[in-house]
């Protein structure tokens, strides 16, 4: 699968990437020169070359304003993506792809504004 693709999607499924298989992902798709795009700040540490996630201060936050909303108006939102996330890029891991250095918060703001 991977020498047919251009990216690795991680997604947060324990079935497919918990935490004895994590690192085999990772090493297989460096290997095959497939960047992986991971879920989660330390996934990006362990070797993924981005992700895009919430942290537990983001998420309180939203939380937060959704309850005072909830108290205001009786009625809940629909489910929807966070309002709030960060992205988080490895330095290192972009270099050995020879890709350009990304601010991680210019790119938040592009995908704010793609929203």
């Amino acid at each position: 699968m991977l020498s047919e693709s251009d990216v690795f999607l991680a997604v947060p499924d324990p079935a497919i990437i918990n935490a004895s298989t994590a690192q085999n992902v990772l090493i297989t798709a460096f290997k095959s020169q497939v960047p992986v795009i991971g879920y989660s700040a330390n996934y990006v540490k362990a070797g993924a070359l981005a992700a895009v996630f919430t942290t537990p201060h983001q998420i309180g936050l939203e939380t937060g304003q959704i309850i005072n909303g909830y108290q205001r108006a009786n009625n809940l939102p629909s489910p929807k993506f966070p309002r709030y996330f960060s992205v988080g890029i490895n330095a290192a891991v972009l270099r050995s792809f020879g890709l350009s250095a990304v601010d991680e918060r210019q790119l938040e703001q592009r995908l704010i504004k793609s929203d």
